[in-house]
């Protein structure tokens, strides 16, 4: 078995973050990659996820990863 590459999102209610994780037969590595403000916003009285944010700070996140093309095999999100 050779090594892969993996990403995950979670977001939280205050902030969100991309770990990646690097797992072979003699290997298991996780390294975040970035943490971003998970900052409610105000929509007609009502409060909601930005979701336009955590959006940018996902893709962002990513690409710090070294997201596709470059090999990352597989991708989970959490926004439990």
């Amino acid at each position: 078995m050779s090594s892969a590459e993996v990403a995950a999102v979670d977001l939280g209610a205050s902030s969100g973050r991309v770990m990646v994780g690097r797992v072979g037969p003699e290997t298991l590595e996780l390294v975040e990659t970035l943490r971003f403000p998970n900052i409610p916003v105000n929509v007609l009285g009502r409060i909601h996820w930005d979701i336009l944010g955590l959006d940018r700070g996902v893709l962002d996140g990513l690409r710090e990863a070294g997201g596709p093309p470059s090999g990352l095999c597989g991708l989970g999100i959490d926004s439990g």
